[in-house]
């Protein structure tokens, strides 16, 4: 069901980045905490790609509240494993960066930074 027949438009979206998949799969992609840390660490680099480590300890220090200088070896290594089995595969599988598995690296995508703007909107908007 496309849930956009339903909801009333109620303002501009045309000047926001489109996101090209049907809306339960953002839902389903949205569903996992670590997943969208993930694409809000992604949206606010500067660079256009970033190594799994790179991106392992900025969720890990993220989770844990500690400095990225003072991450526990445990969290870093779940955060770690954790997007190398599942959350790179499956954000690459959608589009949503493009995951080089051999070195380890993620590109940004177009729709990266629209996927972040949909999670920090929600955050604006909820408690």
């Amino acid at each position: 069901m496309n849930l956009r027949r339903l909801i009333p438009t109620t303002s501009n979206v045309s000047d926001r980045p489109s996101i090209d998949l049907e809306t339960d799969e953002v839902y389903r992609i949205l569903s996992a905490r670590r997943r969208r840390l993930v694409l809000l660490q992604l949206a606010n680099l500067e660079a256009e790609k970033v190594t799994l480590e790179e991106l392992a300890r900025a969720v890990a220090a993220k989770e844990t509240g500690a400095a990225a200088f003072d991450i526990p070896s445990d969290a870093y290594k779940a955060a770690y494993v954790s997007l190398h089995q599942s959350h790179a595969p499956v954000l690459d599988e959608h589009d949503i960066v493009e995951w080089d598995s051999d070195h380890g690296v993620l590109r940004l995508t177009p729709t990266t930074s629209a996927l972040a703007e949909v999670i920090r909107d929600v955050c604006e908007r909820t408690q």
